[in-house]
C-alpha cells in the first residue's frame, strides 16, 4: 500500500502509514497485536457497496499494469489512470493505485471478520489509500473503494445483525452515508466539519437535518460544526 504515491507533493502519501507504524512499534504495541496479512478484495466482494460497472471499470486498469507489461502497455496504462484521475474529484492514480486500494479494501474485511468471529477483542487497520468519499460508482476525495463500507457489509453478509459505523474526520463520510442511508442494520454516525455546506466535500449532505432515508431514516446522524479553530485538544 506504500506504492500508491503522487508524483508532486501530496497530503495523502506512503509516509501516512509508514510514521504510524513506526510509532506503533516505538511504542511496543505492534508488538501485542496480532499482525494479519493484507490481502485483495474480490469483485463480489467489492460489489455489495460499488456498482458493478465501476468495479470492472477500476480492475480493468490495474490488469493493464500487472505482470511484465510491454513498455506501450505501461504507457497506455498510464494515460487510462490520469484520464480516471482527471475525471475524478480529488484524485491522483498511478499504476499501483487500484492494487493498493484492493488491498485496503481486503485488509479491513478480513480485520472486521476476526473482531466478528471472536478471533480478537479489536482490531486496527493501516491501510491506504482511504475511503469513506469512495461514492457506489465514482473516485472521489483521495478515495477509490469504500473499505469501511465494504468491510461493513461484508460482515453483514456474513451474518452480524448492526453495525455502529462512526466516521470521524475532519470531513464528511458522504460516501458511506449514502451507501447505508436507507438501511436500518446500520447506525451511520459522521463528526466533521461543515461550515453550512462550504467545507469540503461541499454539499448538504453533511447536515444535522440529514438523518437517513426510506428504512434507514434515523440511522444516519450527522454532527457538523461550522467554523475553523478545532486544535488537538478537541
Amino acid at each position: 500500500m506504500l506504492r500508491h504515491e503522487s508524483s508532486v507533493d501530496h497530503p495523502e502519501r506512503p509516509a501516512r502509514i509508514a510514521l504510524a507504524f513506526s510509532e506503533l512499534c516505538r511504542c511496543k504495541l505492534a508488538e501485542k497485536c496480532v499482525m494479519l496479512p493484507a490481502r485483495r478484495a474480490t469483485p463480489s466482494e467489492l460489489q455489495r457497496c460499488h456498482g458493478k460497472l465501476y468495479v470492472a471499470a477500476t480492475l480493468a486498469v490495474r490488469r493493464k499494469t500487472s505482470g511484465y507489461p510491454a513498455v506501450h502497455e505501461v504507457v497506455e496504462a498510464a494515460c487510462a489512470v490520469n484520464n480516471i484521475a482527471r475525471r475524478a474529484e480529488s484524485i491522483y492514480l498511478n499504476t499501483h493505485s487500484v492494487d493498493c486500494a484492493l488491498l485496503a479494501a481486503g485488509s479491513c474485511i478480513d480485520a472486521v471478520a476476526a473482531v466478528a468471529a471472536g478471533l480478537v477483542d479489536a482490531s486496527f487497520v493501516l491501510a491506504r489509500p482511504p475511503g469513506h468519499h469512495a461514492e457506489n460508482s465514482s473516485m472521489k476525495g483521495f478515495c477509490l473503494f469504500n473499505n469501511a463500507s465494504v468491510a461493513v457489509a461484508s460482515a453483514l453478509a456474513d451474518g452480524v445483525k448492526r453495525v455502529l459505523l462512526i466516521d470521524w474526520d475532519v470531513h464528511h463520510g458522504n460516501g458511506s452515508q449514502h451507501i447505508f442511508e436507507d438501511d436500518d442494520r446500520v447506525l451511520f454516525v459522521s463528526l466533521h466539519r461543515y461550515d453550512d455546506g462550504t467545507f469540503y466535500p461541499a454539499a448538504i449532505d453533511g447536515a444535522p437535518t440529514n438523518v437517513g432515508r426510506g428504512r434507514g431514516a434515523g440511522y444516519t446522524v450527522n454532527i457538523g460544526w461550522d467554523g475553523p479553530g478545532a486544535g488537538d485538544a478537541e
